[in-house]
């Protein structure tokens, strides 16, 4: 065990991890095999404490409805998205809203459970045009796909603002790569 300012690097069962606080609270995150490395990444997150900023394993948990609403203030203010290309997200975003209200209410941008949201997709009962009284129907494929690339898109956003877990392997990004690949079966 070695100690850099604020920050424990130490070896437990062949990997060496960090220990340090943040705001109080401990935090244990295991780095790697590799000692070099782990203590570069001791400096640097020492270095973040010293200076009263995020470290570079911490994250913010974010709710479903805020993090779409960053995602499209993002694209319409910061990329310059078009304004059709803004409802078009919108309205897909707008499902895993719906689900995670439905069935998740409490539950945090990384907490939604994907084989769910893709059953509720499936079954999902969708105006062809988007008028309130026209005959409901199921989405289409195309439709499914759309919607789950645009909480990639989405998701990816998240993770590059530290929205999410640090090594957070969600299932969501997966399941939505998976769904849109050309080279895979779709269902």
């Amino acid at each position: 065990r070695i100690r850099i300012g604020n920050v424990s690097v130490y070896n437990h069962h062949g990997s060496w991890w960090l220990y340090f606080r943040e705001n109080g609270k401990p935090i244990r995150r295991r780095v790697g095999e590799n000692f070099d490395e782990a203590e570069a990444v001791g400096a640097r997150v020492n270095a973040q404490l010293t200076a009263s900023q995020p470290t570079l394993l911490s994250f913010e948990a974010i709710s479903v409805q805020h993090l779409v609403s960053r995602w499209l203030e993002h694209h319409e203010h910061v990329l310059r998205s078009s304004v059709a290309t803004c409802n078009r997200y919108r309205t897909a975003a707008d499902h895993l809203i719906g689900f995670t209200a439905k069935f998740h209410p409490t539950a945090d941008a990384h907490q939604v459970n994907a084989e769910r949201f893709v059953m509720y997709l499936r079954t999902a009962q969708v105006a062809p045009n988007g008028h309130p009284n026209a005959k409901k129907r199921r989405l289409s494929d195309k439709g499914v796909k759309f919607i789950l690339g645009t909480c990639r898109t989405m998701y990816n956003y998240a993770a590059k603002s530290r929205l999410l877990p640090p090594y957070f392997d969600t299932l969501l990004l997966r399941l939505c790569y998976s769904f849109t690949s050309p080279f895979t079966a779709v269902f």
